[in-house]
């Protein structure tokens, strides 16, 4: 049986930014991509939140830009 950890090749999840992608799988690149994007919305949701939270803070102390 095949096993990815025998093969030497870093779990599609282990990826960094910018490594060579010349080693994946068409179904390596399409999980790396659905990871990605799901990664993406995270950050996103995440920015919104403590965008919310400085602009409810400025609205408090009233910063001025």
């Amino acid at each position: 049986m095949f096993d990815e950890a025998d093969s030497g090749k870093e779990p599609v999840s282990h990826i960094t930014l910018g490594a060579d992608l010349s080693t994946l799988s068409l179904g390596d690149i399409d999980d790396l991509v659905a990871a990605l994007e799901a990664e993406i919305g995270r950050l996103k949701e995440e920015r919104n939140k403590k965008s919310g939270s400085l602009s409810e803070a400025e609205k408090f102390f009233k910063i001025s830009k």
